[in-house]
Parts: C-alpha cells; structure tokens; sequence
C-alpha cells in the first residue's frame, strides 16, 4: 500500500533525539512508501526492551531504503507505545486496524500485549510478526483460532523451559530446583513447562513462588520461603528488572550463595545495576548470542554498534530482521492480502540464524545461547552454550 506522503509517528513514548531523527530518514518527504506499525513499550517500566525492538527495526529500514527500497518504495516505520499492557496494546491496535494504508505490523514485545492484539489484527486481515513474545500460549491461541496472520522469529518458551532446567541439572549438576515466576502469561506459562521438564529429569521442584511483574518491590517474603526448602539453583523466570530487584535481596533472605539461571530477557545493563554484586556468577539463558560467528550477526553488530554506539541484545537482533523478511515477502510478490502466507513460506538468513516457520507461525530451528556476568559484564559462555544445545 503506497503513500504518496511520509509521516513517522510516535504515540505516547519517549525516545532520544538521535532516534527521532533517525525516524526522519527513513522515508524523504514526497517519496511513495510502504507503512509499517511497530508496537512495544516505549515507556514505562519495559521500555528498555521496546527501545530496543525500535532500535533493530529502524537499522533495518535505514539500510532497506538506502539501498533502494522495497521494489523501489520507501520503507516508513509507525511506533505506537503500549507499554507492555494489554489494554493499551489493544487501543493501538484498533488505531492501526483503522488506518489502511498500515501494510503490516511489527511487534509487539511482551506476550500479553500481543495476545490482547491478535484478534484486532486478524479481523483487520493486517499481517503480525513478533519478534519477542514468547510464550506458549501463544501457539495454543493462534492454533485454536485460527490466528494465521501472525508469525513470531523468535522460538517458544516451551524450548527456554526445558533448556534453563538442562542448564541446571544436566549442564551444572543441581538437583533442588526452586522457581520465582512473574505472575503474567509469559511467566505462568514457562513455569509451567519448567515444571514437565523438571519432572522428566529427574530432579526435584523443591519450591515455587509468584509475584505480580513491576509491581512487587520487596521479594523478601517469597525468597525467604524459597530458602526454607534449602535448593540449590533459582531460576527466576521473569524481566531484567524484577530480577535485578530480587538478587539484590538474596542474601538477606539466606540465599546469598545459590546458583541463578535467569530467562531470556534479562540481560540488560540494568539487571546488573540493579542487582550489584550479587548478579556475579549468575546465568542468563537468551535466544541472542552478540558474539554469533555468523557473517549476518557481525555486519548486524557492527552496523548496530556504530549507529548506536553499544551492543544489540535480543530484542534489537530479532526486531531486525523482521522488516527484512516483509522485504522478501513483498518482493515475490506479496500483496497487503497474502502477505501473511508468504511470510510463512519464507527461509530467511539474519543475525540470529535461518528463520522458517510451521503451521503456526512458530520459528523452526533457532537456539539460544548461555550467558554469565563476569567481572559486571554479560559474556557468552561457549563451553555452557554447546553443552546445553547438544
């Protein structure tokens, strides 16, 4: 769908100058241009990852349209905040559904603000590639209803589940497992597979505890229970802030000294800030290795680095290569209508590997990587990353 005009529009979140005018660039004033919405948080307490998710995809679209485009068009990015949360996932959704010329959706970041925006966009026959929503569930909605207009790059928790207990128990030899697991569809939902492959290790789920995500400062109530049940390992399954939060309480509680695994998502610079030095030695499972040796990932981080001046994480990598896979949609020939069914015919060589998809929009093939912090860094462990994918 082509715009005789281009407009970049954020609603309700906040971004860096540089950002903003990196937005400008993306589509010269007057240039015929295909519209793309992406959706995430771009404020609030998850906006750390939404800033990412826009950081990859307007990297992409720079390099998209300075090399001529999609079949010539410009390629022209529209953020909508929503925060991570439902309703305002929702409200944008409808937003976007409402304008025709959105030729398809990038987003969104959480699995909870997808799930709520899914059934807009189907309605809307308006085409949804995430590339961070995780959870399970998802699969389960999208099979039971028919959802074929969504894809997702980035692999289910169902394989972070299993992965993070393999880590513990294969990989570092634990045997006492205790989880601490964000209340929210992401969280219950990978707990829930966490608990099947515990159960099929042969080791022990010693103690389980909740807490609802953002909200829950003091962690020391579950923690302490957790201690009671004296584990060896803590996988916390939930955000680099959560996270941050409840291993700076630890000690505190009488864990100061048991091993953590941390889900995906958590390595971020803030998870360290938050946690000090109890974050040392702790391990964070991501689908993302910076370090990959694959000839796409090393232009990505290096054209990352220097448009921005640090390293990409998951969100930003995977983000990425979504409007690279549109591209390739469109340029066989995909239409605003059948764009969906060709996304998910599509083989796709990006930063984070070869992206193909089942039946259900599900990522084929992709695995993750281990990472440590060492000396107040995140560094991938080879060693723990080979074990853990064998």
């Amino acid at each position: 769908m082509k715009w005789q005009t281009a407009r970049s529009v954020l609603l309700a979140g906040a971004v860096a100058p540089s950002l903003m005018m990196g937005m400008a660039l993306l589509a010269p004033a007057h240039a015929e241009s295909l519209n793309f919405a992406v959706i995430g948080p771009m404020s609030g307490d998850n906006a750390v990852y939404g800033v990412a998710l826009q950081r990859g995809t307007q990297l992409a679209a720079k390099q998209i349209n300075a090399a001529g485009g999609v079949n010539g068009d410009q390629m022209e990015l529209e953020f909508l905040d929503t925060q991570c949360q439902a309703t305002q996932a929702a409200s944008a959704a409808a937003k976007i559904a409402a304008d025709p010329d959105v030729f398809a959706v990038i987003g969104d970041v959480c699995s909870s603000a997808s799930l709520a925006a899914m059934p807009i966009f189907y309605r809307a026959g308006l085409t949804q590639v995430s590339g961070s929503s995780t959870s399970p569930k998802i699969t389960e909605v999208v099979r039971d209803n028919g959802y074929d207009n969504f894809a997702r790059v980035i692999p289910s928790d169902s394989q972070q589940a299993g992965k993070m207990v393999d880590l513990a128990t294969k990989v570092l030899g634990k045997k006492r497992i205790a989880i601490l697991y964000a209340s929210d569809d992401f969280g219950q939902q990978i707990y829930g597979y966490q608990q099947l492959a515990i159960e099929a290790s042969g080791a022990e789920l010693v103690a389980a505890e909740t807490y609802t995500p953002t909200q829950t400062k003091n962690f020391t109530p579950q923690l302490t229970n957790i201690a009671s049940a004296k584990p060896d390992v803590l996988l916390i399954d939930g955000y680099y802030n959560d996270a941050g939060a409840a291993v700076s309480q630890l000690a505190r509680s009488g864990l100061g000294d048991i091993t953590i695994i941390n889900s995906a998502g958590v390595d971020q610079a803030d998870y360290i800030k938050l946690g000090g030095e109890a974050t040392e030695g702790s391990y964070v499972f991501t689908y993302y290795n910076p370090g990959s040796p694959l000839e796409a990932n090393r232009a990505f981080v290096q054209a990352f680095e220097a448009e921005y001046g640090e390293k990409p994480n998951e969100q930003a990598a995977y983000g990425y290569e979504i409007p690279f896979i549109y591209k390739l949609a469109i340029e066989q020939g995909a239409t605003r209508e059948t764009l969906a069914e060709t996304v998910r015919g599509i083989s796709f060589d990006g930063p984070t590997g070869t992206t193909r998809f089942d039946e259900n929009g599900d990522v084929l093939g992709k695995s993750g990587a281990v990472m440590v912090v060492k000396d107040g860094q995140f560094v991938v462990d080879l060693d723990l990353t080979q074990a853990v994918n064998r």
